[in-house]
Formats: C-alpha cells, sequence, structure tokens
C-alpha cells in the first residue's frame, strides 16, 4: 500500500496529494492520504467526498513543541500501511516528519515539490535570505512556538530537497531548480469535459450571470500574487465591451477576498462582478462550464515562479478559452493556439489580451477551447499522470 504524506489535511496542499493519489491509484496501486491538521481543522471542504475512496487519517500537530509526537502519530499510521511512502511538498510539517522520522533515506521514500514554498517566504523579493541579515531573520522569525512551517524550517526542508535523489516535480522550473520527475496537475478527461449547452447553466442562474455579458473567471484561493488587481484593472479598460468578472472560491470572510471584491465592484460596478464561495471537488466541471473565459494573471515574483496553477489544466479540459501571463510554463502549456498568452505585471498587455477573446466570434472562442481540450488530452490528463507514477514506482519504489 502507497501512503502519501500530506503537508496540512485542511488546506489546499490537499488538492496535489491527490494527484498523487489519482496516479498511484490508476497505476494499480492501494493509497492512503494521511497528514496533519491544525487545533479545530478539519479535511479541506472540496475534498471530504473522497475521504472513503482514499482512506484519509490525519494525526494533530497544533504547534512546533507537537513535533515529536506527530512523529510517533505518522509512525504508527505508516508502519500500518507499509508500503512506499509519497512525501507532498518540502516542508516541516511534511517533509521534515519524515526527516526526524529516519525514513527519508529508505529507497522507496519519494519527494513530490509542486511549488516553490521558500518562494512564499520571500514575500515576491526573488533576492531575499541571500545576505546574513536576513538569514538572522529567518531564525528569530522561527522562535514562535505557535508556528509549525516555520521560515528556518522551509528554508531548511527547500536546500535539502535540492540533494534529495528521489523527487517528482509539477513544472519545468521546479524542474530546473530540483530536478526530479515531471508530472503536472494531471486532471481526468472524463470527469472534466465540456457537456453541452446546458453545462454550468445551474451556476449562472445562481449567480445572475446574464447571457448577454462574457464573463471572464478567475478560479480558485485569491492571494495576492495571483495577480488580481492587475485582472481588475485590465477590465476596467474594456469600458466599451459588455464585460463582467466572476470570482469563483473567493470568499468575503477571507480578507484578502474581501479586499478583491470590494475593488473590483469599485472600478467595475456592482452589475458587472460576480463570486461564490469554495465548492466541493464534484462540482468542478459545472463550475468552470459557467464562465466563458478563464483568466490567470499571476504576477511574476518568487511567489508565483515556481507555480502552475492547477485550475489552467482544469480549464483546458472543459475546453474554455484561457488568458494566461508568460509565468513558469504556461506559455508553452498552450502553445499551438490553445490560448492567449500576455505579459506579466502589465495591466495594459492583459487588457489587449482580454479584449481580443472578447472582440472574437463565439465560433472563434470555441475553437480556441477545442484546441486547449486536445493539448490536454495528449499531455496533461490523468493517463499521462498515470504512466509517470507507473514509472516513478518502477524505478524507486
Amino acid at each position: 500500500m502507497i501512503t502519501i504524506l500530506c503537508s496540512n489535511m485542511a488546506s489546499n496542499a490537499l488538492g496535489r496529494a491527490l494527484v498523487l493519489a489519482q496516479a498511484a491509484q490508476g497505476a494499480g496501486e492501494e493509497v492512503r492520504v494521511v497528514g496533519s491538521l491544525r487545533k479545530g481543522g478539519k479535511i479541506w471542504a472540496p475534498a471530504r467526498h473522497l475521504e472513503s475512496q482514499f482512506g484519509f487519517e490525519t494525526f494533530e500537530l497544533y504547534g512546533s513543541e507537537d513535533y515529536f509526537s506527530a512523529v510517533r502519530k505518522f509512525l504508527k499510521i505508516f508502519n500500518k500501511n507499509k508500503g512506499p511512502l509519497i512525501v507532498s511538498k518540502p516542508l516541516p510539517t511534511s517533509f521534515g516528519l519524515v526527516l526526524m522520522a529516519g525514513l527519508a533515506w529508505r529507497k522507496d521514500v519519494i519527494l513530490d515539490i509542486d511549488d516553490w514554498e521558500l518562494g512564499f517566504r520571500l514575500k515576491g523579493d526573488m533576492s531575499a535570505f541571500d545576505g546574513g541579515l536576513n538569514k538572522v531573520k529567518i531564525v528569530l522569525s522561527s522562535l514562535p512556538m505557535d508556528r509549525m512551517n516555520t521560515d528556518l524550517g522551509v528554508y531548511l526542508c527547500d536546500h535539502i530537497a535540492r540533494l534529495f535523489p528521489r523527487k517528482i516535480v509539477s513544472n519545468g522550473w521546479l524542474k530546473s531548480r530540483f530536478g526530479g520527475e515531471y508530472l503536472p496537475h494531471v486532471r481526468d478527461a472524463e470527469v472534466l469535459k465540456p457537456g453541452g449547452d446546458e453545462q454550468g447553466q445551474q451556476v449562472r442562474a445562481e449567480l445572475k450571470m446574464e447571457a448577454s455579458r462574457l464573463w471572464f473567471g478567475f478560479i480558485g484561493t485569491p492571494r495576492l500574487h495571483k495577480g488580481l488587481d492587475v485582472l481588475v484593472g485590465a477590465l476596467s479598460r474594456l469600458e466599451h465591451q459588455n464585460v463582467g468578472l466572476v470570482l469563483l472560491g473567493c470568499k468575503e470572510s477571507d480578507p484578502v477576498g474581501a479586499e478583491v471584491l470590494s475593488y473590483a465592484r469599485e472600478a467595475l460596478g456592482e452589475e458587472r462582478v460576480r463570486h461564490k464561495g469554495s465548492f466541493a471537488f464534484e462540482e468542478l466541471a459545472e463550475h468552470v462550464a459557467a464562465v466563458d473565459v478563464v483568466v490567470i494573471p499571476s504576477r511574476l515574483n518568487s511567489e508565483s515562479v515556481g507555480q502552475i496553477p492547477a485550475k489552467l489544466f482544469d480549464a483546458m479540459a472543459m475546453a474554455k478559452p484561457v488568458v494566461v501571463t508568460r509565468v513558469n510554463d504556461m506559455a508553452d502549456i498552450l502553445a499551438e493556439g490553445a490560448g492567449v498568452v500576455v505579459e506579466p505585471d502589465d495591466e495594459a498587455s492583459l487588457a489587449e489580451g482580454l479584449g481580443q477573446v472578447a472582440r472574437m466570434t463565439s465560433e472563434q472562442r470555441e475553437a480556441m477551447g477545442a484546441r486547449a481540450r486536445e493539448r490536454f488530452e495528449q499531455r496533461y490528463s490523468l493517463s499521462q499522470g498515470v504512466d509517470v507514477m507507473r514509472a516513478v514506482l518502477d524505478r524507486w519504489g
């Protein structure tokens, strides 16, 4: 049985762990997904319906002082499951536990890296932590005992990960930094597929999305590095176009979400903005289908440079026209006319890309979406992920 260790079962980190689980299961393996929960935490809401399929098991990890007890609890679960171990993310709450448990150098332990975790700590500055003063700062910031993934812990895990011999990575930038086998955020082509004119109508009706307006959609948790301010500014430039913005996965209870919504309503007007909070994976297809065009306006900085949003592959699977920024591999992923690529951090460039799609006929947008779906089927579907996982397990499992 393969154990997949998630860094936080209550967060969207579970999403990548489930990609690995689906690929391993598709390769004919029995899989269990395990990981820690913070105090009062619950399994990440969009994935709760998958608990029986992947045998979720959790253990508590509330603060730095809990690491030794967490290691014991994790070892108890792992020793019961036996078999290979895939560790999701080079973080103290996953990779750190494995290092503390003395398991890291087993030949069947594999580390998966899907984000540049250290980059999130650099707050956009690609050169941070180079100087001695900054290294002192990351030590000092790690002293509070209620923090699990401290700056120092992430820094150490990043450097150990570069030396670790058995790795999977989700994109080209990470491969250049860490090495490893390439396994993108694959999606099941049978679960996510275009389903005709009726698909998405329930969501459109729920959000009162007028059929007369072209709706550009951002799907995912709003974060500053994702460029939503640039997206709003770009849409505001299309003042003569009948377009609107849909934010799916954006909750007003989230501080960043509330800030983005406030800015969007002020810049675009209430009538041109729609939003909805989190929803289950099983409802993903109808939510992607509800928007006309998917936009991924990532900024180019330390937080985004190592990341390919999984929602890009969702959109491609659903045959949606996509507008992305030239960050990481996204331009290559959408090659051969499968989408529109613009420059990052450039409101005018994004506005031009959005305007290009808005000026297309519905038939032209459908043709672009069809090319995206074709490219997805060839390179980024679950069947390709299964092939990679089978090769990885044959080599190291």
